[in-house]
């Protein structure tokens, strides 16, 4: 079989508010917005990871922290019957 995956990936920035928690995956989304913005990017990255994990039976979520923002993408054990072509 093939083993899953479960990556963390921390920061140490000012975190991201329970209520935005899953409007950060909603396309084109940004936490500041105008022309003023704090953070470059187009607001695709984590749906588009959110997407391709749970295509694989995975997920992306972002998790409660006292500090920063962590999120978790997750794709669980697979066998060969779990694997489909085409």
């Amino acid at each position: 079989s093939n083993g899953g995956v479960d990556l963390r990936i921390q920061d140490d920035g000012p975190g991201i508010p329970a209520e935005l928690r899953e409007k950060v995956f909603e396309r084109f989304f940004q936490m500041s917005q105008g022309d003023h913005r704090q953070y470059e990017g187009l607001g695709v990255g984590l749906g588009l990871a959110r997407a391709v994990f749970r295509s694989l039976n995975g997920e992306v979520q972002i998790l409660e922290s006292p500090k920063g923002c962590v999120v978790r993408a997750f794709i669980p054990e697979h066998g060969p019957e779990d694997i489909v072509y085409g």
